[in-house]
């Protein structure tokens, strides 16, 4: 074998393979053809349906999954080699994502994301609101409608806007948002 240049052997040493980006992009894809199929936004859901139902995905990868078996007179039938490869491949990205921690700083406490753990926080409490510039700025979601809401310090109402899902950038770019305050309210 051809030794590397000593640039090569540098490069090769420092370069870090991304097993994580793929496995995303991967999951996101398969994620979404899931929450087509069954018509859930439930991970447990899809991924029962792939589990339990004939499906194009089980279909695929079943085969690549088979446990030992052997013949009628007992030898082992050996994995092909597509599934050997596969075997291997799943086995090695598992052990990459146990080792990969994410680290995110919060609350005044380091805690680590992981294949196998996450620090779960508690959603944001609502209402939202935050006293500026002689105006209240309130953030609150009922029955499904998120309200924003800006108030004169007298109570008197500038801007009111219910959205089904909240929509920073459709609030700022609202009509009575940009004219109803001044471009200091705005931020």
């Amino acid at each position: 074998m051809a030794r590397l240049p000593i640039e090569a052997r540098l490069w090769k040493e420092k370069a870090e393979l991304d097993y994580i980006g793929p496995f995303i992009k991967a999951w996101a894809a398969f994620n979404a053809w899931f929450r087509h199929e069954t018509q859930s936004r439930s991970d447990r859901h899809g991924l029962t349906y792939v589990r339990e139902r004939a499906n194009p995905v089980r279909a695929e990868i079943l085969p690549l999954l088979r446990p030992v078996r052997n013949d009628e007179h007992g030898r082992r039938i050996p994995d092909t080699e597509e599934a050997q490869e596969f075997k291997l491949l799943v086995a090695e990205l598992h052990s990459r994502l146990e080792a990969y921690r994410i680290e995110v700083f919060e609350d005044e406490r380091l805690n680590q994301i992981s294949f196998r753990s996450v620090c779960l926080n508690r959603g944001v409490n609502l209402p939202q609101t935050r006293p500026y510039n002689r105006h209240v700025y309130t953030v609150t979601k009922a029955h499904g409608q998120w309200s924003s809401e800006v108030r004169r310090d007298n109570g008197q109402v500038r801007f009111v806007l219910q959205q089904d899902n909240y929509d920073l950038q459709g609030l700022i770019e609202h009509h009575d948002f940009i004219n109803s305050l001044s471009p200091v309210q705005q931020d």
